[in-house]
């Protein structure tokens, strides 16, 4: 109770409202209160759904992490959702403060869940399922408000390439002045405490989150699938590159990797004098920064012992980290508009 009435102090005070800095108005909910009867499809844009999520924002600090049974039963719930036994996950869900939505956008079809509108926002992130996906993907974005523009991007792919899922987190990695127990440091959030370490609250950067329990449970259960994570940097002067891709280790990788064919199918699409813009982490070459090594769901998916704690010891090829410079995420004369779609549709073709 005590805790409940701290969010809702903050949320007064206008601690959990993300703000949109382009109208300087706040964000509202994607749904006017109450939600739309369970059941009953809606119609709406998944672009403008999570353009305006409501979030935890910076420096909130009090931040609320599900427990391990909670997660458990979320991981349970993306399950019957995958399976097809939707009633059963709205009725898993609603234990958890969530509502399933059946979004037509469009002519696609999608299941989307994400936190009752209410006076209470807990950050526990959007998470969005296509029954009948054209391509092996999960599509991610951890730091959507910090990093412009890539929860915004994720859903674009989501609809154009037809991917399986999407996952989006609702708290900005810096929320928490507190540092996450795993591995990794950063200069993102202009760290006093913890020296640099990553803060408790970024997505990439801790396991006890309903985003990593969503992108493990997803994984698991179908061992086709590829998570593609989207990220964004600030370029440094006299550093070349716009686009970074990895796999979530310094590895080399062969013909069959996918950060290295994605990044060769950028290259091409990009005039030759362009092409060295992009590179990935696991080409011969001697890209050594954003490679992704301390994210924790590039780890579980390359088969880590501890995520947290302890790198993997090879690729298992499902997991792509794409950095992208504001130029990159900002499409203009220096990077085509559709350049990453493009690639994406080229490296993962649809077989009729």
């Amino acid at each position: 109770m005590i805790v409940r009435l701290l969010s809702l102090s903050l949320l007064i005070a206008g601690c959990a409202v993300e703000v949109d800095e382009a109208a300087q108005t706040p964000v509202g909910l994607s749904w006017p209160t109450p939600p739309p009867p369970p059941g009953r499809p809606v119609s709406a844009s998944l672009v403008r759904m999570v353009r305006y999520l409501p979030s935890i924002r910076e420096e909130c600090r009090p931040v609320h992490f599900p427990s391990d049974s909670e997660r458990a039963l979320f991981q349970q719930a993306i399950r019957q959702l995958v399976a097809g036994r939707i009633e059963r996950a709205r009725q898993t869900l609603a234990l958890l403060g969530f509502d399933v939505l059946d979004v037509s956008d469009g002519d696609r079809r999608y299941h989307v869940v994400q936190e009752t509108p209410g006076p209470l926002v807990r950050g526990w992130g959007f998470y969005v399922i296509n029954l009948a996906p054209r391509r092996p993907l999960v599509l991610e974005a951890p730091h959507p408000v910090h990093d412009w523009n890539t929860g915004i991007q994720a859903a674009e792919l989501m609809g154009r390439l037809g991917a399986r899922a999407l996952i989006v987190a609702t708290t900005h990695r810096c929320a928490s002045k507190y540092p996450t127990e795993c591995q990794g440091r950063t200069g993102a959030c202009r760290q006093v405490w913890g020296k640099g370490r990553y803060r408790r609250s970024d997505r990439a950067h801790a396991v006890n989150t309903l985003f990593h329990a969503a992108h493990s449970e997803l994984l698991a259960g179908d061992p086709r699938l590829v998570a593609v994570q989207l990220h964004g940097f600030r370029r440094r002067p006299g550093r070349l590159r716009h686009v970074v891709l990895s796999d979530g280790t310094r590895l080399p990788g062969g013909r069959r990797s996918h950060s290295n064919g994605l990044a060769r199918a950028m290259r091409r699409l990009l005039p030759r004098g362009r092409r060295a813009l992009v590179r990935s982490c696991n080409e011969t070459s001697r890209q050594r920064y954003l490679c992704g090594t301390h994210n924790v769901q590039g780890r579980q998916a390359n088969a880590s012992s501890n995520p947290c704690r302890r790198g993997p010891r090879r690729s298992l090829n499902r997991f792509i980290q794409i950095e992208q410079s504001m130029d990159a995420r900002r499409p203009g004369e220096l990077i085509e508009p559709d350049l990453l779609r493009r690639a994406m549709e080229r490296h993962w073709p649809v077989r009729e």
